[in-house]
């Protein structure tokens, strides 16, 4: 909730920040992009670190620091300024992404990983709900930097009381995916974990769960690297396409006479819908499969982006809860794909790599459709950001079976 509601307060205060600071739709797509990219740059880092020194820590603190960024954004008073402060915060963003789901993935590692990640997504949703209403409410009343400093102060003091209330989780999380030598960490006065830890320390090796007959194993070593590069390349389109329009989309609403306070009040139905999509997709992927699921969001996604540019103001709400739902449910059913062909063991790391191209990505298209929508104006700029969807669809052709596989 923290660390995805930092990061979604921002879209609703670029046009705001953009005319404070006459900035052209490639600078406010930098502004932009500075922060996913310096929260993609160290994500596979993230996940060696939380490896060695436990999945908690390193959440915390970068969580901390993605927080400390706004204040930084909100200090600074030229576009360079902002540029670098963005850069320089979002670098906390690199823990949450690979950490938080190879830590879920961990604990769910059976047949419910899919329904626990949604979950999780779902969580993370909650927080786009809920800061970009109030940021936005903060920016009519006192300011676009006023809003950013006081967004940052409650996210740093929810991430200091995290801390003093998570420290079982951190000696938990240490205790299945840190070292061996981490089995000193576990508090043995809970029950629970001390029949693990005792579990640790026994020579004898504790009985593999008996496969079903025929069964097709998961999260294997030998799962073709053809499928995992394929996730890996529909995640890149799938989060290009989701920061170019969530960047843009601000600018296309402006255009219609939304006033700031409407255009975070529609963002704040965008990511409910995305909240919704996450937790429905991730729940029932394992029913329909996963090519199905990425073809029909993808579809609804590019066809909801080009309604925004024809749709009249009334059909807005309705319009945005679908695309939000469409938008981000995509990657409810891509996290779990990746989970199912990598084993544990390695999960941090790909999960790293994973979230390095994709938030990388996401970063890089706004700056791209920014310069496109300088040149041949906004509204072309937007639909082309949508059509980029199709090129999904031939990518998962390329690897079908190895996807349908998966579930």
């Amino acid at each position: 909730m923290l660390a995805d509601g930092v990061h979604a307060l921002v879209y609703p205060l670029l046009p705001t920040i953009a005319a404070d600071l006459q900035l052209s739709y490639a600078q406010a797509g930098l502004v932009r992009a500075a922060f996913n990219t310096a929260g993609a740059a160290l994500q596979l880092p993230a996940g060696i670190l939380a490896d060695r020194f436990g999945e908690y820590l390193v959440l915390t603190l970068g969580n901390a620091w993605l927080a400390a960024g706004l204040v930084g954004m909100a200090l600074t008073g030229t576009f360079l300024g902002l540029l670098v402060m963005a850069l320089v915060g979002g670098l906390g963003g690199n823990a949450q992404h690979p950490v938080g789901t190879s830590l879920v993935s961990k604990v769910y590692d059976g047949p419910g990983r899919g329904r626990a990640i949604g979950t999780v997504n779902f969580s993370g949703d909650l927080g786009k709900v809920v800061a970009p209403p109030l940021a936005g409410l903060l920016t009519v009343g006192f300011g676009w930097r006023v809003a950013l400093t006081v967004s940052g102060a409650v996210a740093l003091v929810m991430v200091l009381a995290l801390w003093f209330t998570g420290r079982r989780t951190m000696v938990y999380s240490r205790g299945r995916a840190g070292p061996a030598s981490a089995s000193t960490e576990w508090d043995e006065t809970e029950p629970e974990l001390a029949e693990q830890a005792a579990a640790r320390r026994s020579p004898v090796p504790a009985a593999a769960p008996a496969e079903p007959a025929g069964a097709r194993p998961t999260g294997s070593s030998l799962a073709p690297s053809r499928a995992l590069a394929s996730l890996v390349g529909i995640g890149v389109l799938d989060s290009s396409v989701r920061g170019a329009t969530l960047t843009l989309l601000p600018f296309v609403l402006d255009a219609k006479g939304l006033p700031v306070e409407a255009i975070a009040g529609l963002y704040t139905v965008i990511f409910l819908g995305g909240a919704a999509g996450k937790f429905v997709c991730g729940a029932i992927i394992e029913r329909f499969g996963t090519l199905p699921m990425i073809w029909a969001t993808e579809a609804l996604t590019a066809v909801g982006a080009l309604l925004f540019l024809v749709a009249p103001v009334p059909a807005l709400v309705p319009l945005a809860l679908v695309f939000g739902f469409a938008l981000n449910g995509t990657s409810s059913v891509l996290y779990a794909a990746v989970a199912t062909l990598v084993g544990p063991e390695r999960r941090s790391r790909v999960f790293g790599l994973y979230y390095t191209a994709t938030i990388g990505a996401s970063a890089l298209a706004p700056v791209l459709y920014g310069a496109i929508g300088d040149r041949i104006g906004l509204l072309p700029a937007f639909a082309v950001a949508a059509a980029v969807t199709a090129g999904i669809f031939p990518l998962s052709l390329a690897s079908r079976k190895h996807l349908v596989g998966s579930y």
